[in-house]
């Protein structure tokens, strides 16, 4: 059933489990590290929110397909399979969800804690970039007088919008 629960969550980037809350899959954006000259791809990674679980009659479809077996039977495994994973919760070291993290109840009603397992990434490992192609996309750090003319451009683009609407303004009278 896990591996079941896991491929769904993957393929519709959410996932519910009664009584505790959802799984989401979340990206990091993809970043330029110019300092150490890198290119980082996007990193997805799975979170966790506690709550009320709605019913996804989607994954109960889904599960019935997979394991050929009626809607009402594939309901009933995942119920218990959500079950066995709130009970091992509450486990001194919680549970471990092979791919997703670590779920842990954290005593009497003071919530869940969880701890995304760790993204290697490997299938998208970062880039290393050439010093030309650092310095040709203008990602070295800019000096302090390269930095400060920034604002001469705002002024000619503040007075010329100003004369527009003084110009429009007496036109018009």
């Amino acid at each position: 059933m896990y591996e079941l629960f896991y491929r769904y969550l993957i393929t519709h980037h959410r996932v519910g489990l009664p009584g505790m809350g959802y799984f989401f899959v979340e990206s990091l954006l993809a970043r330029i590290d110019s300092e150490n000259g890198l290119l980082t791809p996007p990193t997805p990674f799975i979170n966790f929110k506690s709550g009320n679980v709605s019913t996804d009659n989607n994954l109960y479809v889904y599960l019935a397909k997979e394991m050929q077996v009626t809607e009402a039977s594939a309901l009933s495994k995942f119920n218990d399979f959500s079950l066995q994973v709130n009970h091992a919760s509450f486990d001194e070291n919680g549970i471990v969800l092979p791919g997703i993290g670590i779920l842990k109840q954290n005593g009497n009603d003071s919530g869940i804690s969880f701890t995304t397992a760790e993204n290697t990434n490997e299938f998208l490992p970062a880039i290393a970039l050439s010093d030309s192609f650092i310095e040709g996309a203008g990602l070295k750090k800019q000096t302090v007088s390269q930095e400060a003319e920034w604002w001469i451009y705002a002024a000619i683009l503040a007075l010329v919008g100003i004369g527009a609407l003084l110009y429009r303004y007496y036109t018009l009278e």
